[in-house]
């Protein structure tokens, strides 16, 4: 894949410049603290890269890549392949308003839950509160949607884990936290960006409705150490 824009590489990108604090790295392979996120920036994938990866990831542990879907065995058993969108906004959406709070530690379990739940491509961690903000729609005391920021590079800022209890779906609560992560982004100056399966059309439609179009196209694997 090329690498002519942060974009291409936004790992690599976030983990060299805003996220610099959040990287552990060995020889020229970063990767996200234990506990925040599983990906890895890397200027290639080569033998010494994987080797290297090996070195930072303690047995049965994770390792992720945005852009990559190398062959990495013995050392690394992949576990998925997932193609997906990229998709970026350079406008602040319409969107529904709806009362929302900010998410923090004391809802850690209810949100390690609707995730698992929901399944929106990629799992939660606790560490991912130091790397962005999370907010959610509560309905009598219990989560129902959130919403949250991940990947942080010059420019852009990462909306991700999108998820809504489907006895909670239709009522607009994925479009209304977007839209609130969205007008703060653009309002600071950067611009949101998102990763969403090439399936999920339902997704696909409502991030075009908000006004986030596809950038490229490319692969997010997860791979197990051996």
């Amino acid at each position: 894949m090329s690498n002519n824009h942060s974009l291409d590489n936004p790992i690599l990108a976030a983990l060299t410049s805003v996220h610099a604090k959040h990287a552990v790295k060995k020889n020229n392979v970063l990767m996200y603290r234990p506990g925040t996120f599983i990906m890895v920036g890397a200027t290639e994938i080569s033998e010494t890269t994987i080797k290297t990866l090996s070195e930072l990831v303690p047995s049965e542990g994770f390792a992720g890549f945005m852009g990559f879907s190398p062959d990495m065995e013995p050392y690394f058993h992949q576990q998925a392949a997932i193609p997906a969108y990229q998709m970026v906004s350079e406008t602040v959406p319409v969107y529904p308003e709806v009362d929302y709070e900010p998410l923090g530690i004391a809802d850690v379990k209810e949100m390690m839950e609707l995730v698992e739940l929901t399944k929106p491509g990629s799992p939660f961690f606790p560490g991912m509160f130091e790397l962005g903000k999370y907010i959610g729609v509560k309905k009598d005391g219990k989560l129902v949607a959130m919403a949250g920021e991940r990947v942080k590079l010059d420019g852009y800022t990462e909306i991700a884990l999108v998820c809504t209890h489907p006895e909670y779906r239709r009522k607009g609560y994925a479009a209304a936290l977007s839209g609130v992560l969205m007008k703060e982004i653009i309002d600071g100056g950067e611009n949101p960006f998102l990763h969403v399966m090439t399936h999920n059309v339902p997704a696909i439609k409502l991030y075009e409705k908000l006004g986030f179009k596809i950038r490229t196209e490319y692969i997010i694997s997860a791979y197990r150490r051996a």
